[in-house]
């Protein structure tokens, strides 16, 4: 018998590019005829932030028994907010979807969501990467390309610029239709497709779906380097179908101009197609690396779900490079914020 993929992510959220890569993979593996389960932390009670549009069951403590019965050994795949603790047992994968703050152990192995995170590993983790797999969460078949002669108008998105990090947008902005994600006033999946297929251009602050979602209807993309995001993880994957990047200050006379990026519908079709077919090699290939590593692995016991026990290490790295970032009363602000986003160790 195979062994199962038990996938561990936060709480699904719709915002979360993320927490949707997870469950995209946990989907994926399946269609590929293989077990994979999903594990929520922090575990909560609210059925909302466990539904999702994917294949996903939930990993219980029944399915955990059956394969210790068994004696298998589980795949354990987990994303680098999480630190890997020695009481999960199995075969432990580091999915690293973001090149900052890399939390990587010199003895684990990774997967790599894009080849801009694969350049920034050290040669040591770079033998362990088992996987470049960028697998994409835009659904193709909801976010087509539209073809409108009377687009008008900016959009544009500054979630955690300006909630997380406190940074303030121009004055000017007030002027643009603004995108907002997990508030009771925030647009539904359908008018965020309607405001893209309505505007020239879409303003992005940060690595989010939304660039993505937006270049797939035909809005020009511009993404806005600033002190949280100097370039896009998937720059590389994405570098055919053409964005921009630009700083606060050149986004006025740019757009004076209108020498706009115009998205081209084949080459966005073309690219993501060799996207989606590379990681299906991708993820055939980890498959079957991981299927001959887990037979290295001794049988152990595993038989509860293991507790979240809340740790500093990554968030106190985190704060220090805000104070340097941004100064003593701004980070103050970060830091009230900031203190309900521990990250978390199983």
């Amino acid at each position: 018998m195979k062994s199962p993929y038990y996938i561990f992510s936060p709480p699904y959220r719709e915002s979360s590019a993320g927490i949707k890569v997870m469950y995209k993979l946990c989907e994926e593996i399946i269609l590929l005829g293989h077990k994979a389960y999903i594990s929520n932390y922090p575990n909560i009670s609210n059925e909302l932030s466990l539904n999702s549009n994917f294949i996903a069951p939930t990993l219980t403590k029944k399915i955990i028994s059956y394969y210790n019965l068994k004696k298998i050994s589980p795949i354990i795949i987990y994303p680098e907010t999480f630190q890997k603790s020695d009481k999960l047992n199995g075969l432990k994968i580091n999915y690293l979807l973001n090149y900052r703050n890399l939390n990587i152990q010199k003895d684990e192995f990774l997967i790599s969501y894009s080849r801009e995170i694969f350049k920034n590993l050290n040669k040591s983790s770079k033998k362990k990467n088992l996987a470049i797999l960028p697998l994409l969460i835009s659904d193709k078949n909801f976010f087509k390309y539209k073809k409108n002669i009377n687009r008008k108008g900016v959009v544009y998105y500054s979630g955690k610029y300006e909630e997380n990090f406190n940074l303030k947008v121009p004055i000017y902005f007030k002027n643009f239709t603004k995108i907002t994600r997990d508030k009771i006033s925030s647009q539904t999946k359908n008018e965020i497709k309607k405001i893209f297929y309505n505007h020239e251009v879409f303003l992005c602050f940060e690595d989010t779906a939304l660039a993505l979602e937006a270049m797939m209807c035909g809005c020009s993309v511009i993404f806005i380097k600033n002190k949280i995001m100097k370039r896009t993880i998937l720059e590389n994957e994405l570098s055919k179908i053409r964005f921009k990047y630009l700083s606060l200050k050149q986004i006025k006379p740019f757009l004076k101009k209108k020498k706009l990026v115009y998205i081209n519908k084949n080459l966005i079709h073309s690219n993501l197609s060799k996207i989606e077919n590379d990681n299906k090699k991708e993820l055939k290939k980890l498959i079957d690396k991981t299927q001959f590593l887990v037979k290295r692995v001794k049988n152990q016991k595993f038989y509860n779900l293991p507790k979240v026990n809340y740790f500093l290490s990554s968030y106190l790295i985190f704060l220090i490079n805000s104070l340097i970032y941004f100064g003593p009363i701004n980070f103050l602000k970060i830091l009230f914020k900031r203190l309900r986003f521990f990250r978390f160790k199983f």
